[in-house]
């Protein structure tokens, strides 16, 4: 329980306010509020709650018009910027976006890149080889010419030893 002046001075407003209130509100409050002769009147919580209930306060108005016409100018502009912010925030999430996809293509070009330069080392050495063994076969082609050339005489040797009689084959040894 508390006295009516000291929840009226809590209240922040007069003693006379709280009166009011209990007289107009007697029937609901009936049974949580005392009157006590020269101690006063002493109110329970639910009284105190059901009077904070009734007691509306309004907005405490500062400024003049002029003010609250630039409030309101700077609350569009507020606006304004707040829609300029998205836009941006936006634009920026595009843009990074954007160079995400254009890191990707440069890692699938380094790629290709290693790739192409991996060819090239291969085709190389292939060419190397393909070189060695175009030696190898033309050496090869020229000692078979070479014996080719060293049968076809031993032959027209051994016909023309052939054709000779006997007794120059004789003396001949």
């Amino acid at each position: 329980m508390i006295k009516l002046q000291d929840f009226a001075r809590d209240c922040g407003v007069t003693d006379r306010a709280i009166q009011k209130h209990l007289k107009n509100h007697e029937k609901h409050l009936e049974g949580h509020f005392q009157r006590r002769g020269k101690n006063g009147t002493w109110l329970d919580q639910t009284a105190q709650d059901y009077i904070r209930s009734l007691m509306v306060q309004q907005p405490i108005v500062v400024g003049d018009a002029g003010q609250m016409r630039e409030n309101e100018i700077l609350r569009e502009k507020i606006s304004v910027l707040k829609e300029k912010l998205i836009l941006a925030q936006e634009q920026a999430l595009a843009g990074q976006n954007a160079l995400m996809e254009v890191q990707a293509k440069q890692l699938a070009l380094d790629a290709a890149e290693a790739t192409q330069r991996a060819l090239e080392a291969q085709n190389a050495a292939l060419t190397a080889e393909n070189e060695t063994e175009r030696e190898r076969t033309a050496k090869a082609e020229k000692t078979a010419q070479e014996a080719s050339e060293r049968a076809q005489k031993a032959e027209s040797e051994l016909a023309a030893y052939k054709a000779l009689p006997w007794y120059k084959k004789i003396r001949r040894n």
